[in-house]
């Protein structure tokens, strides 16, 4: 780890309430540690409609306590990746949903988001409907839009933007999903 340039023991983030990272709930459900992760994503790459990532990347199963160091997010991520930003119709994005948070329930392919949500069996983006014809704009690992995850293959139809590096507070963060917690874990301190 320190090879790779992280200090295992640095102390990112101190907790007052556990982040939730044990495979039957973050396969099944929304977590603090996805939306969490989520919002890292969102620091990294700001202004997409949609933040997502497979719970499959989170490896962790075990919730975490008192102090995050990055030996935690890199247990948790342990093979880390880039994010990247792809823009899809809505009516992929609403297939995205539907399969990422129902077909793949319990499974890797369950997505941890942030600014998307279920209402009666419709999906509000931002607040607003999810419109089929729009173009929507979102951030994922580049695993998912690569069509990698199990039942999401199509996202591998899509084109996508990557980053070699990303700004973060004013800093230049090499585009992995454990740099971009960090980074975002050092800034948020408390949580």
């Amino acid at each position: 780890m320190s090879e790779m340039g992280f200090d295992p023991n640095g102390q990112v983030l101190q907790l007052s309430q556990a982040l939730v990272c044990k495979e039957a709930l973050i396969r099944t459900r929304s977590t603090n540690y996805g939306r969490l992760a989520a919002m890292a994503m969102s620091e990294a790459i700001p202004g997409a409609d949609v933040y997502l990532l497979n719970s499959g990347s989170m490896r962790l199963d075990d919730n975490l306590s008192n102090v995050v160091t990055e030996y935690d997010v890199l247990r948790t991520f342990p093979f880390g990746g880039s994010i990247v930003k792809m823009k899809i119709p809505g009516i992929r994005l609403q297939q995205l949903l539907d399969t990422g948070l129902k077909t793949n329930i319990g499974d890797g392919g369950y997505l941890q988001l942030i600014q998307a949500e279920s209402n009666s069996g419709a999906y509000l983006i931002n607040g607003k409907a999810l419109e089929k014809e729009k173009m929507y704009t979102i951030v994922l690992p580049q695993f998912l839009a690569k069509g990698r995850e199990q039942n999401l293959e199509f996202l591998g139809e899509y084109t996508f933007e990557e980053t070699p590096a990303l700004d973060m507070y004013g800093a230049k963060v090499t585009n992995d999903i454990r740099n971009i917690v960090i980074a975002y874990f050092k800034q948020l301190k408390e949580f």
